[in-house]
């Protein structure tokens, strides 16, 4: 009994040399790195905050705050189209977003206020909505706008091609794209040509001996001629500029994860990083008699591949951080290899100018400070 007894004394001690030893290690390579007070999740007055960028920096300085990720929505613009035309006859609704303010000039401006602070270094980034769809009716008095708040962070891209080309529907920013499926759409010039001649025939020609036209118009072709011109002019002015239509149209339903991973594959390419965002809260609102709903979308986790990692700690109580919960099940995929890498939680502090800028925030650990440093640690 005494033998076992040693053995077990021995067993800790030898676990407790071996924690301390690590312990001492952990130090010895934290003191390597530069420690840094790091906010995720700020909005200026760009987009949805009340604060410029200057300001944001002063109240990042006073709070001790060394690095601010701005997460200013790149596009608030959502439009409604009255089927077929839903080009020509649409309501459209934009709110401040970076696209709007212009994303070269959005670079600019925090590259230039970095110039001016440099005791805080201002990261830009953006919240991406990158698809929502309708449902019901707007005659009938229930359409709905689905996934609307539906977002990824999206850290790291370098230039404003970048931002103007993100994979967002209603996306007008962004290049114009030809190919063979643009003929499709020119068919409305043969509607108007057919129309023409429609206009033009008559029930018989004849001319006299004096060269009068008598000839006999044929009224119901010209009617219907009329009427081929203007529906087909309008087809025209509707499928205007015969642009490759987008994939993912908000008219045609729900389409899954599949936009959420183009919007990761595209930032993956770009060599920046994307972070789920909120995706166990619910939002509905009701503007003008349209609704606007998100339901929470965990499984959206599960059904994307190749983003940085999500946010676990954002204002309200959540509980994708505890033990054997969401982040652990993803992890488990990692060591299962079910995915490439490893996924990080972050805290997203949603700071619009109205709370603490620092009630939530994350520690970065970098050996440069700079925007690469930063990267490199998320």
């Amino acid at each position: 009994m005494r033998i076992c007894f040693l053995k077990k004394i021995r067993l800790v001690i030898l676990c407790y040399l071996l924690c301390s030893l690590s312990h001492l290690i952990d130090e010895a390579q934290a003191q390597e790195f530069i420690r840094l007070k790091t906010v995720i999740g700020v909005n200026s007055n760009i987009s949805a905050g009340i604060c410029s960028v200057e300001q944001l920096a002063r109240i990042a300085k006073e709070s001790n705050v060394r690095v601010l990720i701005l997460t200013d929505q790149a596009l608030a613009r959502g439009e409604y189209g009255i089927w077929p035309f839903q080009r020509l006859i649409r309501k459209v609704e934009e709110r401040d977003c970076i696209l709007k303010f212009g994303a070269k000039r959005y670079l600019d401006l925090v590259d230039k206020i970095n110039r001016k602070n440099p005791e805080v270094l201002i990261i830009p980034a953006c919240e991406v909505a990158p698809f929502y769809w309708w449902q019901g009716s707007f005659w009938e008095g229930n359409l709905t706008a689905n996934d609307w708040s539906k977002q990824l962070i999206v850290i790291g891209l370098d230039n404003a091609k970048d931002y103007r080309n993100l994979p967002i529907v209603s996306n007008k920013y962004k290049r114009l794209r030809y190919g063979f499926r643009s003929l499709f759409q020119l068919w409305s010039i043969l509607g108007i040509i057919l129309g023409f001649y429609l206009f033009g025939r008559c029930k018989f020609k004849y001319i006299d001996d004096l060269g009068r036209d008598l000839s006999c118009p044929n009224l119901l072709a010209k009617r219907i001629g009329v009427v081929v011109i203007i529906v087909s002019t309008m087809f025209f002015i509707n499928n205007f500029p015969f642009t490759i239509p987008d994939e993912f149209s908000p008219y045609h339903g729900d389409k899954g994860a599949l936009p959420y991973q183009r919007l990761i594959d595209y930032v993956n390419l770009h060599n920046a990083l994307t972070f789920w965002m909120s995706v166990d809260s619910s939002i509905q609102n009701n503007i003008s008699g349209v609704n606007f709903i998100t339901l929470p979308h965990k499984e959206d986790l599960f059904r994307t591949q190749g983003y940085t990692g999500f946010s676990v700690i954002y204002g309200d109580t959540r509980t994708m951080h505890n033990p054997g919960a969401e982040w652990d099940e993803l992890l488990n995929d990692y060591c299962l290899g079910k995915r490439n890498k490893p996924l990080w939680g972050i805290g997203e502090t949603g700071f619009q100018g109205a709370s603490k800028i620092d009630y939530i925030h994350n520690v970065l650990f970098l050996k440069e400070f700079n925007k690469k440093g930063i990267l490199n640690a998320l």
